[in-house]
C-alpha cells in the first residue's frame, strides 16, 4: 500500500508522495490538473500583477539605485532581480511590440522623413536618396545593433576599470543592465 501512495516527480523523475504539492528533491510544483485557457490567464495575471513580479522592481531600482541591482546581482542577490539576460529579452520584446504597433508613426516623424525631403542641390538629393535606405535599415534593427555592443562594453570596462577587481562576466552583467535600461 505504501508504493501506491508514491508517484514520480514530473520534473526530476524521483519518487515522491502522491499528496506532495512540491517535490522534496527539486522543489518543482506538482501540477495534477489538466491545463486550461483559464489557468493560462490566471498564471499570466499572477505573474504580471503580483507584487513578486521582479521586472517592475528591477526597472524601478535601475531607475533609482542602479548599483543596488548591478552590484547586488554580482554579489549573489538573485531572487529579487530579473537576471540580466532575461531582463534584456523582456526589454527587446517590449521594444519590438512598440515598433510593431507604432512603426507607421515612427516613419512619419523619423529620420526617413528628413532624407526624403529632396530640397537642395542635385548632389544633395542624390546623396539623400542613397542614405535613406541605410538609415531605414539601421532604424529597423536598432535594438539588435544596440544590444550587440554589450560584449565590447564589457570587455572595455574590464580593461579600463581593473582596480575595481570585477571580472569580465561581472562587467557583462553591468553592461547588460545598462544597455537594457
Amino acid at each position: 500500500t505504501r508504493l501506491s501512495l508514491m508517484e514520480k516527480c514530473q520534473t526530476c523523475n524521483k519518487r515522491i508522495l502522491h499528496s506532495s504539492a512540491f517535490c522534496p528533491h527539486c522543489g518543482a510544483q506538482q501540477v495534477r490538473e489538466r491545463l486550461t485557457v483559464w489557468m493560462l490567464v490566471q498564471n499570466l495575471y499572477s505573474k504580471v500583477v503580483n507584487f513578486d513580479f521582479t521586472f517592475f522592481r528591477t526597472t524601478y531600482w535601475l531607475l533609482t539605485q542602479p548599483e543596488r541591482v548591478t552590484l547586488g546581482y554580482i554579489q549573489g542577490v538573485r531572487k529579487i532581480f530579473n537576471p540580466p539576460i532575461q531582463y534584456a529579452l523582456i526589454i527587446l520584446s517590449l521594444y519590438g511590440l512598440f515598433q510593431f504597433f507604432f512603426a507607421d508613426f515612427l516613419d512619419q516623424i523619423g529620420l526617413e522623413t528628413s532624407f526624403n525631403n529632396y530640397d537642395g542641390s542635385p548632389e544633395e538629393q542624390e546623396r539623400n536618396k542613397k542614405i535613406a535606405p541605410v538609415i531605414q535599415w539601421l532604424r529597423s534593427r536598432s535594438q539588435f545593433l544596440t544590444f550587440s555592443i554589450i560584449p565590447f562594453m564589457g570587455l572595455l570596462s574590464t580593461l579600463f576599470y581593473r582596480k575595481n577587481k570585477l571580472n569580465l562576466a561581472e562587467h557583462l552583467v553591468i553592461s547588460i543592465y545598462a544597455i537594457s535600461f
